[in-house]
């Protein structure tokens, strides 16, 4: 293409109003190149929108930002619109102050183990929050897997670091409105200023984050607003060390939640969404409760410890744990509506303080087959409780208060006893305050349940 054809080409394309004749024609003679611009000289600073396939070369590394980038898009032009920006391992990008990338069309950014690519901040004394993140817009592309959940080809970010960015005005420092692929990303030491995460879910669906290291942020880590019958999973991956919440879930859609951890932050996990399920990871040691569930929840085969006011709140229907270790919590399990509500095969054992704590402080469900030691159960409405171990001491069991009938069914359970004077002792019922109803435990069960985890494991903290 002449330059003089360019001219007119840039004059006829609104894409290129504004600028110059001299800039439109660059522009458009870039937009005329078929083949992708590769970058091979050192130190690249690079700005403005990217109309045409491009690669960063390792070689060409550490790019530098000077102006927020924008990746393909309608801006781009009719028929420029699909662009992909490939970043090759080991490169790092730097960001001037307050700058950004925009994904509009495709970014594969595909690092490796050893040899990371790296997005940070441009500043001599890097700070949190010196830019702003990058963000999927709804027209990238979405990244495409295999049925065991393999990348194939679209947008992705894996064997990455993004440090030094802030989320700014309803948005995350990495935001998906589409369906990109993070995988064996870290993201630390970031800033969260509108409590949209330092990643943010926003509309987007079928979602897969794995392997995911979000560290030592300030703000929430991970926070999702995904439509109704939207899927999210979240595998391999550990949220720990920051200021709020570990995962948010703002509300609607599935959210699967595998082999991950969430630690040391206020909350682990607050989740709304219209099912949540949590299976073989460990939520522990944040400074509020483990889980807080207002939707449909299934809790399996996880850990839940160490948090400092509940391991887990109900606050909905539909709630299930089972197979899982419950200790060292300010409480173990707390709330419920009785809906759906099932506790089975957990154990449960060094909750609250030593011989006040509550494993369980519920307003009805079904519990059988756990077990329970050195802590409580308490019921504030009628409860299904049966062929459970109840070795707490003092108390074992407490009774709800003014509700009828006059009698709490809690037969078919081991006590640690057959005797009826010491399981007596046990249970704060009618005999204790008459504001309560009585417990009837009769028939006993002879010996430890054999569905229920063994006792000495558990009393030792372990499955």
């Amino acid at each position: 293409m002449e330059i003089a054809d360019a001219v007119a080409l840039a004059n006829a394309n609104e894409t290129f109003a504004g600028l110059s004749a001299a800039a439109a024609a660059e522009r458009a003679l870039q937009n005329a190149e078929e083949s992708p611009v590769v970058t091979d000289a050192v130190m690249q600073n690079f700005s403005g929108i990217l109309c045409e396939d491009t690669v960063w070369r390792a070689a060409a590394s550490p790019f530098v930002v000077v102006q927020s980038i924008i990746v393909g898009g309608s801006i781009c032009g009719a028929g420029n619109e699909n662009v992909t920006l490939t970043i090759e391992p080991g490169v790092e990008v730097r960001f001037r102050r307050f700058l950004s990338l925009q994904v509009r069309s495709e970014l594969v950014a595909s690092g490796e183990e050893d040899a990371k690519i790296v997005f940070t901040s441009d500043e001599r004394f890097p700070a949190v929050g010196d830019w702003s993140g990058i963000r999927f817009e709804d027209t990238s592309v979405d990244a495409e897997l295999t049925a065991d959940g393999s990348y194939m080809r679209g947008s992705i970010i894996e064997h990455a670091r993004v440090e030094y960015a802030t989320g700014g005005f309803q948005k995350g420092v990495v935001t998906l409105t589409s369906a990109a692929l993070l995988k064996d990303d870290e993201l630390t030491n970031n800033e969260d200023r509108s409590n949209f995460g330092i990643l943010s879910l926003e509309n987007s669906t079928g979602v897969r984050l794995q392997g995911l290291r979000v560290l030592a942020n300030s703000g929430r880590g991970i926070t999702t607003r995904v439509p109704s019958g939207g899927v999210v999973d979240i595998v391999d991956s550990v949220v720990a060390d920051n200021s709020q919440e570990g995962l948010y879930v703002f509300n609607n859609g599935r959210h699967l939640i595998n082999n991950s951890r969430f630690e040391g932050t206020s909350t682990g996990i607050s989740t709304s969404s219209e099912e949540t399920l949590i299976e073989e990871s460990t939520i522990a040691g944040n400074r509020n409760s483990g889980v807080v569930a207002y939707g449909v929840t299934h809790i399996t085969v996880s850990i839940i410890r160490d948090n400092i006011a509940s391991g887990i709140g109900i606050g909905g229907s539909g709630f299930q744990i089972s197979d899982s270790l419950i200790v060292g919590n300010g409480n173990g399990v707390v709330g419920g509506t009785g809906a759906e509500c099932n506790i089975a095969r957990n154990c449960f054992t060094g909750n609250g303080p030593a011989g006040a704590g509550e494993a369980m402080h519920l307003s009805g469900c079904t519990v059988t087959e756990n077990t329970v030691v050195g802590d409580r159960v308490r019921f504030d409405t009628q409860s299904q409780i049966t062929q459970n171990n109840l070795l707490g001491a003092p108390t074992a069991l407490e009774a709800p208060a003014g509700i009828s009938p006059p009698d709490y069914i809690a037969s078919g359970n081991w006590w640690g006893t057959m005797l009826d004077s010491i399981i007596r002792q046990r249970s704060f019922d009618f005999s204790d305050d008459s504001s309560r109803i009585s417990v009837i435990f009769q028939p006993i069960a002879p010996a430890p349940i054999p569905g229920a985890p063994d006792i000495d494991l558990c009393r030792e903290g372990n499955l």
